[in-house]
């Protein structure tokens, strides 16, 4: 062992074990993103340094030769793997292709092949001249032409590395710029004492400073390690966080010009980044006004808003300002989400919570005719009953006769009212109904059958037309709106009582096509226009204090028309009637 060189020995021994030893680290946490290439990398700097090492024990010019022959497996493969892992570590391990992988490695194999065959050619090492005439003293290599184009190969590659490695800085947070620039620190100190030893600047003669730099590299990527937890904490690029987001991202510039989208927020507008980018605001959301008139402040706004076929966004925009500028705009960062299905959820879950409400109050209402308009009736039936009961011997006929009448016209009337219910109640929860064709005459003369009690007692005139139409529609139902329509006319007419039923074919529309409006007229006071808005509620009734109705029938009338896609409606003036309708939106079918 040539003693004058041991200091140098020692220090690449000790480089090669850091280097090892780094290697082993990294390739521990090989499944972050760089962390298997740096540990190749580790491990071709250390054989860099064994064989520099190994050529400075040697005594012999062919020992030396041969040590620096195996020490170019590390220089000529030491710039492609540092490339490799710079594209890795800034997350564009993408570009490296089969081809592209393929013809990194072209180069090495080129200079070992010229390496190892220099002693045919020449073409590499020219001479070899020793420092001194101490055994095992250092030789400064003469350098060929093939040398030169190594270091051409080489270097740009290195230079391309520091790029992407700086790049990466400037996209990345504080913490992973200050693991940046510890890579870059390491990467650099080699790198400048080779350059020196290329030069012949270096103090010792023939004497490669590389490996000895690699001391210092690896001792700072070592600390850098603990420091800053490289390759346990690695930079989240732009494109694998934005571009994968599920929320649109739109990057205005201070004059609403769009610099930057990702593909959710093309998905959104229907375009292509190339199309949008480069363009206004205004031309880009022209077909999103309400968009744009969030974009005109200097606030951070959240918004939601419908655009097209019932589409709803969510947008987020949030100024940015610069730093140090006294806050001036430097753009604008727009967050965009579609949420159409949680509109359609909620629209959903408010009409769910409508018909909720609208069954509570039904069940409130339900309560209250049990509690009030029952209760009179049987009352009056428990009363009478009982009085019959405990004193049949003391009533006499004429009494009897009319207490059991009573009863049974009570009787009579509080089934009414429950069979009412019952309907009001069942048109709710049906669901879906088989039509038919309904001979309208037919139907009328059902209800006017049904109520001729009343109309006999009430000595009422009801006037009919010679011909009704034939509907396609549901024949029980549309004999409670008559029931309830003419009950309503005889209950509120005037003196003497005169009832006219009638239709009027009304004019198709493209929206709602050919419709039939069915009315009843009565020669009634006639109502106000306060009245008229409280028609067609439940338990509704006009004249508490006069009228027998407890206010059920066209809350029925309403709501089955309403199952049957039509609409109810009336025409009153003070003193001249009313004419209640229900108009069928169904094509007729004359007889």
């Amino acid at each position: 062992m040539a003693r004058q060189n041991l200091p140098y020995i020692l220090l690449m021994a000790v480089t090669t074990i850091v280097a090892v030893g780094i290697a082993i680290y990294t390739w521990r946490r090989r499944r972050v993103t760089g962390g298997a290439v740096f540990a190749l990398t580790m491990l071709v700097v250390a054989f860099w340094a064994f064989t520099n090492g190994g050529e400075l024990a040697s005594l012999t010019l062919t020992s030396k030769i041969w040590w620096s022959k195996f020490s170019y497996f590390s220089t000529a493969t030491i710039a492609p793997v540092w490339f490799i892992f710079a594209l890795t570590y800034g997350r564009h391990a993408a570009w490296l292709t089969r081809s592209r992988m393929a013809a990194l490695w072209v180069g090495p194999l080129l200079v070992l092949a010229l390496v190892f065959t220099n002693e045919w050619h020449m073409w590499f090492w020219s001479s070899f001249t020793p420092t001194s005439d101490v055994p095992g003293s250092i030789y400064i290599y003469g350098h060929g032409w093939a040398f030169w184009i190594t270091v051409v190969y080489s270097y740009p590659m290195l230079i391309a590395a520091t790029v992407l490695l700086v790049r990466a800085a400037l996209f990345s947070g504080q913490l992973y710029r200050q693991q940046v620039a510890a890579l870059l620190a390491a990467a650099a100190i080699p790198w400048i004492s080779n350059i020196i030893y290329i030069a012949n600047l270096s103090p010792v003669p023939g004497l490669e400073l590389t490996p000895l730099a690699f001391t210092l590299s690896g001792l700072l990527v070592t600390w850098a390690i603990f420091r800053y937890h490289i390759f346990e904490l690695l930079p989240v690029a732009r494109d694998v966080l934005v571009e994968s987001m599920d929320e649109g991202v739109v990057v205005l510039d201070a004059n609403n010009h769009l610099v930057d989208i990702n593909p959710a927020a093309c998905r959104l507008l229907e375009r292509t980044s190339a199309r949008v980018v480069g363009q206004t605001i205004e031309q880009v959301f022209y077909r999103w006004p309400d968009l744009l008139v969030h974009c005109q402040t200097m606030e951070r706004v959240h918004a939601e808003f419908k655009v097209g076929r019932g589409r709803w966004i969510d947008l987020m925009v949030t100024p940015l300002k610069n730093q140090g500028s006294h806050g001036q705009l430097s753009g604008r960062l727009l967050v965009l989400r579609e949420i159409t299905e949680r509109k359609e959820n909620e629209s959903r879950l408010q009409a769910y919570t409508q018909e909720l409400e609208a069954r509570n109050a039904e069940l409130d209402a339900f309560a209250h005719t049990v509690a009030h308009d029952l209760k009179n009736p049987l009352s009056i039936v428990t009363g009478y009953g009982s009085m019959m009961l405990d004193h049949r011997d003391k009533i006499i006929p004429e009494q009897y006769d009319y207490m059991l009448s009573t009863v049974v016209k009570t009787s009579h009337r509080m089934t009414n009212i429950i069979d009412e219910l019952l309907l009001l109640s069942s048109v709710r929860k049906t669901e879906a109904i088989k039509t038919a064709s309904v001979d309208m005459a037919a139907c009328v003369a059902a209800a006017q059958e049904r109520l001729q009690d009343m109309i006999r007692e009430t000595e009422a005139h009801v006037i009919t037309p010679k011909e009704w139409p034939v509907v396609r529609s549901y024949k029980p139902w549309l004999e409670e709106v008559w029931v309830n329509y003419i009950s309503n006319a005889i209950k509120y007419g005037g003196k003497p009582l005169q009832i006219t039923l009638g239709y009027d074919q009304l004019p198709a529309d493209s929206q709602n096509g050919a419709r039939v409006s069915f009315w009843v007229k009565d020669n009634g006071a006639g109502l106000s226009p306060d009245q008229q808005d409280s028609l067609f509620v439940e338990f509704s009734r006009l004249d508490e204090m006069h009228a027998e109705g407890h206010g059920l029938g066209l809350s029925i009338v309403r709501r089955i028309i309403e199952k049957l896609s039509g609409e109810v409606g009336v025409e009153s003036t003070i003193g001249q009637g009313s004419k209640f309708y229900f108009v069928l939106p169904i094509e007729p079918i004359a007889r």
